[in-house]
Order: structure tokens, then C-alpha cells, then sequence
């Protein structure tokens, strides 16, 4: 699929790229890896035990259904505010890598925004991958809706429709909330 064309709020106009999918994947299982280096509390559903007829043992997962104790809605809960941190650094993840990788728009030729961002205090990066990105976000995304709108066009480029993104959304449990991008 080409590139798709978009001028965002601040009237620069950009270039979507597709959005490589396997690097997208990769997202979560690496911060799931980095979270076990850093020792970080994976989100591991809560648990609950009832007696098997035959006088055994069965361990089975919670969800929103058998929450019967108070011990179990903490428990629950604790989940889903885990649950909840993982996928939105994993969408934050995703975001920042489409941006820095699908995006195309022209730098300035002088450093005048440099020159603004130090009079409005804000550090500029050095290095010449993270200054293009850091102009990105705070010079050329001027509203929540040029992100929305960069994210979907990424998706677009990359042959992904409407209705598949539909469908990924709705393949989620009910009663696991994620964020959306």
C-alpha cells in the first residue's frame, strides 16, 4: 500500500508509512521480558480452588463471575490495575514506534523551534533520531486527533481495515479493559 498524506493540527503535513506489524507484536512479549529482568509484578490472573467430587482439588481462574469473597474483588482488582499498566505501556510503546518509524515530514532548516523549546524550558535531545522525534511530538502533532488520525493511517498503509481492527478489539475478554491507541 503507498504512503498516505495528512497535515495535523499545526498545519505541517506528514507522511504515513505503513506500520511494520511484527515489530508491533513484538511490543508486549518485550516488555513482558523486561518486566521479569526489572522483577516487575507480571498481571497473572487471580485464583480460586473448589473440591472435586472425588475428594481432589481444582484450581481455576477468576473472572468478574465468582468474586463471592472481599479478599477476591482486592485481588481482582490489583489484576486489573496491573493488567491495565502492561497494555497501556504497551500501546504507549506502539504509538511512539509508529511515530518514530511511519511518519515522514521535512525538519526545519534553522533551529529557530530550538530556540522557542529552551525559552519555554524544555530539553531538546542531541542526538539526530531523537531530536526528529521529539520535534515530531511537541512541533508538529498539535491535537489528540492527529495522533488518533496517524495511528489509523498507519493501519491503513499497512492493509489493515476497519473491520479487522473491529474484530482484533472485540476478540478481547469482556471483562478485560485495554486501552485503546
Amino acid at each position: 500500500m503507498k504512503p498516505l498524506t495528512y497535515t495535523t493540527a499545526t498545519g505541517v503535513t506528514v507522511t504515513v508509512k505503513a506500520a511494520t506489524p511484527y515489530r508491533l507484536q513484538k511490543i508486549a512479549p518485550s516488555l513482558e521480558a523486561e518486566w521479569t529482568r526489572q522483577h516487575k509484578a507480571l498481571p497473572t490472573v487471580p485464583t480460586y480452588k473448589v473440591q472435586t467430587a472425588g475428594g481432589g482439588e481444582e484450581e481455576h481462574e477468576h473472572n468478574l463471575t465468582t468474586l463471592t469473597k472481599d479478599e477476591d474483588r482486592i485481588a481482582w482488582n490489583a489484576y486489573q490495575s496491573l493488567l491495565s499498566e502492561f497494555w497501556l505501556e504497551v500501546t504507549r510503546r506502539q504509538l511512539r514506534l509508529v511515530m518514530a518509524t511511519c511518519v515522514d515530514f521535512d525538519m526545519p532548516a534553522n533551529d529557530e523551534w530550538v530556540r522557542r523549546q529552551a525559552l519555554l524550558s524544555i530539553e531538546v535531545p542531541e542526538g539526530e533520531y531523537e531530536r526528529r522525534l521529539h520535534y515530531l511530538e511537541t512541533e508538529v502533532i498539535g491535537s489528540q486527533f492527529d495522533i488518533d488520525t496517524i495511528w489509523e493511517l498507519a493501519q491503513v498503509a499497512s492493509g489493515v481495515t476497519k473491520a479487522a481492527q473491529s474484530a482484533a478489539e472485540k476478540s478481547f475478554p469482556d471483562d478485560v479493559e485495554r486501552p485503546s491507541a
